[in-house]
């Protein structure tokens, strides 16, 4: 019986290495690293951006395989926000990046005649993800 379990174990630790390193290799492809890095002029810091970024996969997984608990006492709700925040950012860099690589805003633009406003718009897509997020976490309001 036990050896049905260790099978079972090695399956499950095989099958997610597979699925981070993939998920690794898309994110690397797609330059979210080296964009940030660019843009904030730390190059030199890049192996530590790619060293947060696999540790923080990590313990993430551990984290939620493993059922952790933390409590902040009074601070359980900033910690939400900030969490969120964090989350929400990485999302959006990912999402962002995705998009520059396959250059669908610009053909989108190009083929809605759309010459001005594009923050604008840009910032109705992060406005609409925000609160489609509160409305599903606050409210309970699943597709």
């Amino acid at each position: 019986m036990w050896i049905k379990y260790l099978f079972l174990a090695l399956g499950g630790l095989c099958a997610g290495g597979i699925v981070a390193a993939g998920f690794f290799a898309f994110i690397t492809a797609i330059g979210v690293i080296t964009t940030y890095a660019q843009r904030t002029h730390t190059a030199r810091h890049i192996m530590a951006y790619e060293n947060a970024l696999a540790a923080g996969a990590i313990l993430g997984g551990a984290w939620w395989s493993l059922g952790f608990r933390l409590s902040f006492g009074g601070l359980n709700g900033f910690m939400l926000i900030v969490y969120g925040l964090c989350y929400g950012i990485f999302v959006g860099s990912l999402i962002i990046a995705l998009a520059e690589t396959i250059k669908t805003i610009p053909i989108f633009f190009r083929r809605a005649k759309i010459t001005m406003g594009l923050s604008t718009v840009i910032i109705a897509f992060a406005v609409g993800k925000c609160v489609g997020n509160l409305l599903y976490y606050f409210f309970d309001m699943a597709p």
